[in-house]
């Protein structure tokens, strides 16, 4: 999730224009191997929280029960933050794509010919 929160602060410190070229032709390009990784990389985490969490353990019990309650808590956390940075970067993603900027009042569709001052 460290990892998820430093490339959200990268891709946040971006111009507009560099973030829809990483995007689109690092991401986007490249979906089915990113979801692959964090797969893997949850049940590698799953594993080594395990390994930590039941150290010298011998009750097969307690090893279940641990590895569900693992397995649901990282697994809520890890899910929850993955889906927030690919909700956040593809809402960017499409309101640059449909031509508006990320500043408020600076939108490129949005005439100001008929407001009333």
């Amino acid at each position: 999730m460290l990892g998820i929160y430093l490339f959200q602060r990268f891709l946040n410190k971006l111009d507009d224009y560099k973030f829809e070229n990483i995007w689109q032709n690092k991401i986007l390009k490249r979906q089915r191997f990113y979801w692959l990784g964090a797969v893997f990389y949850y049940f590698f985490a799953v594993g080594l929280i395990n390994k930590v969490l039941l150290f010298n353990n011998d009750s097969l019990l307690l090893s279940v029960f641990v590895t569900i309650f693992v397995l649901f808590i990282y697994g809520s956390y890890f899910g929850r933050s993955l889906l927030k940075f690919i909700a956040l970067n593809n809402r960017r993603f499409m309101i640059l794509k449909s031509g508006f900027t990320n500043e408020p009042f600076t939108n490129s569709s949005f005439s100001k010919d008929n407001v009333v001052g």
